[in-house]
């Protein structure tokens, strides 16, 4: 017999908000990656939805939290659906910079990833564990996202991106075993992976591809 557990934050708590603020970030990073592509109001909708909710999906199921935090808390889909359809809506009258698109994306990925932490250290998990699911919850809806809009997914591009995701996660981690405040310990790893992540786009460092791809041209 399967031993259903039920884990998901309280709505009081730190990580809620998060979750709630970076599920309606994600969504508004699907939306516009969507609207680049012209996919029409539904795969829009869709889109944001999956690049909002994805990260923490995957994140549940390895860490076995059933059910996973959108079907024990519609709320994020609601959030996420309705932050779609306003950003389609504000898209039709106003042009989106591609930076908005940056800084939401950056924005998500932090997020994401200190509640991702935040979620595994709170099952007891170890340092590299909680980083590991840190950084899972961080990348893997923009992942999915990306594979939707018919694009390698950024993490294999040689973007820093999940890089940046680790070193946030790890820094975060270590200052919670330290006994540091969550606050300030999310606020420093957030500070980390949006100000690297977009120093990183601005002046255009990447990782190198690996040699075999160069011997193979």
């Amino acid at each position: 017999m399967i031993n259903v557990v039920v884990r998901y934050p309280h709505p009081a708590t730190l990580v809620y908000g998060l979750e709630i603020f970076a599920v309606g970030v994600c969504a508004v990073s699907g939306a516009l990656a969507a609207a680049r592509k012209k996919m029409d109001i539904f795969g829009l909708v869709v889109t944001a939805m999956v690049s909002a909710v994805g990260g923490g999906t995957v994140r549940d199921l390895l860490l076995d939290h059933r059910p996973v935090f959108w079907i024990a808390d519609a709320t994020f889909l609601w959030v996420s659906a309705g932050v779609a359809l306003a950003t389609a809506e504000y898209s039709r009258f106003r042009s989106v910079p591609t930076y908005s698109l940056t800084m939401a994306d950056a924005l998500g990925l932090a997020l994401f990833t200190v509640s991702g932490a935040k979620v595994a250290l709170q099952d007891g998990a170890p340092f590299l564990i909680a980083v590991l699911m840190a950084t899972t919850t961080g990348v893997a809806g923009g992942a999915i996202r990306d594979v939707l809009c018919g694009e390698i997914p950024r993490i294999f591009r040689g973007e820093i991106y999940a890089t940046v995701s680790l070193l946030g996660a790890a820094v975060f981690v270590a200052m919670q075993g330290m006994g540091v405040n969550t606050a300030l310990s999310a606020l420093v790893a957030v500070v980390i992976i949006v100000g690297l992540r977009v120093a990183a786009i601005h002046w255009n460092v990447r990782l190198q591809p690996h040699a075999m791809y160069q011997k193979a041209q």
